[in-house]
């Protein structure tokens, strides 16, 4: 189904947006900012991968309704799956 396919797509660009989140806080770690700073850009590269993790389970729960299907809370993108905390 197209509808998937797309959900699918959103969830790995998700993916690669936290991942390249945690590799620029590494950076500006590396770079010297403060901690302060540090504690900042973290908490809102967790911030977004929660409302990412919230948004796809409800895409997840509407596609599931459009095909009459089981529309169990089953998570198509788990936040804490594969990477570590940004912290």
């Amino acid at each position: 189904m197209k509808i998937q396919g797309a959900l699918e797509e959103v969830v790995l660009a998700m993916e690669r947006l936290g991942q390249a989140f945690l590799k620029e806080i590494a950076s500006c770690r590396q770079a010297g900012r403060s901690e302060e700073d540090l504690k900042r850009l973290s908490q809102g590269a967790e911030a977004m991968r929660d409302a990412a993790g919230i948004y796809l389970t409800w895409a997840h729960h509407y596609i599931n309704e459009l095909n009459a299907g089981d529309s169990s809370e089953e998570k198509l993108f788990d936040p804490d799956e594969g990477s570590s905390s940004p912290g």
